[in-house]
């Protein structure tokens, strides 16, 4: 696509959602906020549409070695109730070769994944690149997509803080030392995800996402306190 190597997601028949289109707008929006995010696209096949995004995983065409959180924190994907966004914390510290910048970036995603309720945030979602020897670095996001929830009551599939996987701020907030943040500086950047994401409607719209579908995710983009 456009000269280089791209997955290709297209849509199922039995989809409520344009789940092609709601991954697009999702991505692109958290590019917005700052993360880490790989160049994405969108187009359509039979009219319908499809999600591209571009391979990190190769470099010049050469495939470079990518390995899931799964692995990086030797859990067992069958381990659910230990799924934890601090052992990914405890691996990045002793693989990572830039470690500050990387826990950084893994606070915002669990808050971007808390703000939009993406809750397939299990560790196969998360990649880490081969950065030489031992050495592992938190690889560009990908498979972030808010789920359709009808209830109040939000839980990630990742252990979040003190209150297990609760899906809230406040819960994010109770451990960000973990990540080696103050107080401040995790409310700091909270505020800006929180921002950014609060104009998520227009933005989704941009993308081309209908009315029906932005309804259906009003509850995933409530506020958590």
């Amino acid at each position: 696509w456009n000269g280089k190597q791209h997955l290709a997601k297209f849509s199922l028949t039995h989809d409520e959602r344009n789940e092609p289109l709601i991954e697009y707008a999702t991505m692109t929006l958290a590019a917005k906020c700052g993360l880490n995010v790989p160049p994405v696209d969108r187009t359509e096949a039979l009219e319908r549409s499809v999600y591209l995004i571009e391979r990190f995983d190769r470099r010049k065409d050469i495939p470079i070695p990518l390995i899931s959180g799964l692995t990086i924190t030797g859990i067992h994907e069958m381990d659910h109730q230990i799924w934890s966004y601090h052992l990914l914390v405890d691996a990045m510290l002793r693989f990572s070769t830039r470690p500050e910048l990387d826990l950084r970036e893994l606070f915002s995603r669990m808050v971007y994944n808390i703000l939009i309720y993406n809750n397939d945030d299990h560790p196969r979602n998360m990649g880490f690149l081969h950065a030489g020897g031992d050495r592992w670095d938190l690889s560009p996001l990908y498979d972030v997509v808010p789920r359709t929830i009808r209830t109040q009551t939000y839980s990630l599939a990742m252990i979040v803080g003190i209150e297990g996987k609760k899906a809230s701020i406040s819960n994010a907030l109770s451990q960000c030392e973990r990540f080696r943040l103050s107080r401040d500086e995790a409310r700091e950047s909270i505020g800006t995800l929180e921002e950014r994401v609060s104009g998520w409607r227009d933005h989704f719209r941009r993308c081309g996402v209908n009315e029906l579908n932005i309804k259906a995710l009003e509850n995933s983009f409530a506020m958590k306190p």
